[in-house]
């Protein structure tokens, strides 16, 4: 069956008008009924997260990086929980192909205890490691909905370990990609496709497991939606799923047409490809108007050679991680909640790639993308008081998500392959227009998702966490100080060599941006030792952080901070290697943030004392521990002074401001300058 591009090019996740039979029942729902079987389906998803968690191997999975949702019986959603909303909307394509292709051919069909898989991005999914499970619900001999299980498994057979390989030029670099297939039947998976899915792996335990794991929690899901229709009739659950989905939409509407009508704009730039530094454009602007929002993306870089590259579909898909746990974060993650945005990107830009680009590094593009289109939010909803409160006016969690892939053999002798996903799950919050962001919030993807303990990356695989600390200078500064986000160290123990990846963006340009005056938080380097024992033999200073790591600038110990997304390379014991989750953005002028806020953030380490002094313009006293206060009042005023005499007019600052380009080897990828699609 060829590639059908039509399912994801009109109208994608929207939902479909609702069916004769569907507004027929929506007419007989009793409201106090609605409110209760609402919730019931809600923790149903809920129940089947547990599931998942308690039953696979994946570090993801066992730290929430999961969704679980249902569907209506043409595939709309109608209700999901996570986990990571990352995953929220990827089920949607692939039940809509299976229904249109396969419901009505002999040769695959669709019947009751079917179980279907899919994880290739083509057909609506966001990249091939996020692997989703599905099934029909089957009542009197017909479909009367779907249920679905998705989560992230780090390994899927790429050119290199942990299915995301920074040297992948397309799709053909990345591994096992499976379009809609059943996988299943009668309730149980079929023992050849089990047979293919593993040799295809470096990890078949794991992917066999999590399979299994996401099975169980379709199965549970299901059990309960049948529950609802034995008690309360098939037609009250088709008209409670499709009811969801259009009230979610009149909701979302109703607050959108509160937001004054105009045109809001951000540029965001990416430092990497995946293989390789240089400069990306990420422009986009928000154009509201009566109850529509639509986003324009065009004129981004072009589609890069490495894996750093978005199918159209993916960018919306990743909006939805923004706004169900944001803007809409209190009705329920359903189709519902995309009506009225549009959005338009470039074909053959990075954010439309074509069909045989390499996408697995999609994740570290699009979060670049949609924090700033969280800070053109914060722009909009500023004007409207009803708004103007912190879950509203809150910076996003940093952008600039890292990962390190170990693979090899652990101290048990078992050949595994894995994220160490404390890194990507204990990323600094934003601040907020009246306090600090979150130090350590959570993952971009899902702010509430878990960073595995020390203990737990330890006694499965050969590391062991040298240090896992604030990281000092970590947030953006601000009159609000952004999150700090964690600074990590692990070496290698228990295990001769291993494959070591590193995955990233943001060691050279900030991802993570303020507002109103705050800055946006610094970025980290990747820090590598090639023989770390040296450092902790002597007397001399102990690394506890990668800044303090870099500080040492010990040759004999082969410190490097190479590039933060490199290709797979072998480390042996005693190795080391350092990252940071990176923080969030500053809210408003840094010098009007309180003094007394500065020394406590110097005597913590998130603020390090020369930032105190030259970012935030405080003075000390002679001890070295206390604020003085007149002192520091002073040397404000000054600065202010100074940012006057250094101002310019508009004009002029353009003027100069134009005639600046960045060095050619930072633009090999970035398209035309300064516009990579002009108009």
């Amino acid at each position: 069956m060829p590639v059908d591009l039509e399912l994801v090019k009109e109208g994608r996740f929207k939902p479909e008008p609702p069916t004769a039979e569907e507004l027929a029942a929506m007419s007989k729902l009793d409201r106090v009924d609605y409110s209760i079987y609402t919730m019931r389906v809600e923790l149903a998803c809920r129940e089947s997260r547990e599931v998942l968690q308690k039953l696979g191997i994946s570090t993801l999975i066992r730290a929430g990086d999961t969704a679980h949702g249902v569907y209506t019986a043409n595939g709309d959603l109608s209700i999901a929980e996570v986990g990571t909303y990352l995953h929220v909307v990827t089920g949607i394509i692939p039940i809509k192909f299976v229904l249109k292709h396969y419901l009505d051919d002999p040769m695959v069909g669709v019947k009751d205890g079917d179980i279907f898989f899919c994880n290739e991005a083509v057909y609506g999914g966001i990249h091939n490691p996020d692997m989703i499970t599905f099934m029909p619900i089957y009542w009197a001999g017909r479909i009367i909905a779907w249920v679905a299980s998705a989560s992230h498994e780090p390994e899927t057979g790429a050119t290199e370990p942990g299915g995301m390989p920074s040297t992948a030029r397309s799709r053909y670099d990345e591994g096992l990609k499976v379009p809609p297939i059943k996988i299943g039947e009668q309730f149980k998976l079929k023992s050849d496709i089990i047979e293919l899915f593993e040799n295809n792996v470096r990890y078949p335990l794991m992917m066999t497991n999590d399979l299994a794991a996401r099975v169980a929690a379709c199965l549970t899901l299901r059990k309960r939606i049948l529950e609802i229709v034995e008690k309360k009739g098939v037609e009250f659950v088709l008209g409670t799923l499709r009811k969801m989905i259009i009230d979610t939409a009149e909701s979302v509407k109703e607050r959108i047409s509160k937001i004054p009508d105009g045109t809001y704009r951000h540029v965001a730039f990416l430092d990497t490809v995946g293989f390789g530094e240089g400069l990306l454009r990420l422009p986009i602007s928000l154009t509201k108007k009566k109850d529509r929002m639509v986003f324009d993306l065009t004129h981004a870089s072009p589609q890069t050679p490495g894996p750093y590259n978005s199918f159209e579909h993916t960018v919306e898909a990743v909006f939805a991680s923004l706004v169900f746990q944001y803007l809409l974060s209190d009705v329920p993650a359903s189709s519902g909640c995309l009506v009225p945005f549009e959005f338009k990107t470039t074909p053959g830009s990075c954010l439309n790639a074509k069909q045989d680009a390499a996408v697995s590094h999609v994740v570290y593009l699009l979060p670049v993308v949609i924090s700033a289109l969280q800070i053109l939010f914060i722009k909009a909803l500023y004007n409207v008081p009803e708004y103007r409160k912190e879950e509203y006016l809150a910076l996003p969690l940093n952008g600039g998500l890292r990962a390190l892939g170990v693979s090899g053999k652990n101290q048990w002798g078992k050949e595994v392959t894995t994220h160490l996903i404390a890194i990507g799950n204990s990323r600094g919050g934003g601040a907020r227009f009246s306090r600090d962001g979150v130090d350590s919030a959570g993952f971009w993807y899902c702010g509430y998702a878990e960073a595995a303990d020390c203990e737990q990356d330890e006694s499965a695989y050969p590391v062991l966490t040298v240090w896992r600390s604030f990281a000092p200078d970590g947030g953006g500064p601000g009159k609000y100080r952004g999150g700090t986000g964690v600074s990590f160290g692990y070496m290698i123990h228990n295990s001769e060599t291993i494959s070591l990846t590193t995955i990233g963006v943001g060691q050279r340009f900030p991802v993570a941006h303020g507002v109103f005056g705050g800055y946006p938080a610094g970025t980290r380097p990747v820090v590598t030792v090639d023989d770390a024992s040296s450092l902790y033999s002597t007397d001399s200073e102990v690394p506890t952080s990668d800044t303090s790591l870099v500080r040492l600038r010990r040759q004999d110990a082969g410190i490097r901070i190479p590039p933060t997304s490199t290709p797979t390379r072998a480390i042996r014991k005693g190795g080391l290697v350092a990252q940071c989750s990176g923080g969030g953005g500053g809210y408003g002028d840094p010098i009007e943030r309180d003094p007394n806020l500065v020394l406590r953030d110097v005597e913590t380490g998130r603020v390090s004392k020369w930032a105190a002094e030259n970012v935030y313009m405080v003075v000390f006293e002679q001890d070295g521990l206390h604020i003085d206060g007149r002192a520091t009042e002073e040397r404000r005023k000054i600065e202010r002074l100074e940012r006057r005499k250094r101002g310019t007019s508009f004009e002029s600052f353009e003027r100069e401001w134009n005639k600046l380009r960045p060095p050619d080897t930072a633009l090999r990828f970035y398209g035309e300058w300064p516009v990579p699609f002009p108009v």
